[in-house]
């Protein structure tokens, strides 16, 4: 019992960090581009490329914009579904830096890595953002993590995981 309690604890800790239900501003950091990018992939039916207006936009790729799009299509149109990706990935990347505190030093004092971390300003601004930065953090963290893992087991899935990162990275950001 003492150990369910811990884990709950190890989660809820978290939980302030990640749900910020105040008033947002789609201004900073090209956040209104990507929400309106997205909106016109559900409104065109275009999920391959990004559009801008009546025109293919070429300037960026259309990962934030697709993830955008893909929790409005699946959860409706609010402006808390907008921040789902990115807050989901925050989330993940928190886990992940747990994890590889794990691996690389041991359990004792795992939980400070992930508290470090979703206690810096620049993260936890930009974990309330609907930007890119968060989700590709979390894919190069994944990534990490990965080769980790692979370099101690012999499970296929970190194999995988540890050789298509970049690529994934790569493409999600530039």
């Amino acid at each position: 019992m003492h150990k369910k309690l811990s884990n709950i604890f190890k989660i809820v800790i978290f939980l302030p960090l990640f749900t910020y239900l105040g008033e947002r501003s789609f201004i900073a950091y090209d956040e209104g581009f990507y929400i309106v990018q997205a909106k016109w992939i559900l409104a065109k039916d275009n999920w391959i490329a990004p559009m801008w207006f009546d025109n293919i936009s070429l300037d960026r790729t259309i990962g934030i914009q697709f993830l955008i799009a893909l929790s409005q299509k699946l959860l409706g149109s609010s402006d808390f579904v907008i921040y789902i990706p990115t807050t989901i990935c925050a989330i993940y990347m928190a886990y992940l830096t747990y994890q590889i505190h794990k691996e690389l030093i041991g359990e004792s004092y795992a939980l400070i890595s992930p508290l470090i971390l979703s206690t810096t300003l620049l993260w936890i601004n930009h974990a309330n953002m609907a930007t890119q930065d968060i989700v590709f953090s979390t894919i190069v963290t994944l990534g990490i993590y990965s080769t980790i893992k692979a370099s101690k087991s012999s499970e296929n899935i970190f194999l995988i995981f540890s050789g298509i990162w970049i690529g994934l990275a790569i493409m999600f950001k530039t």
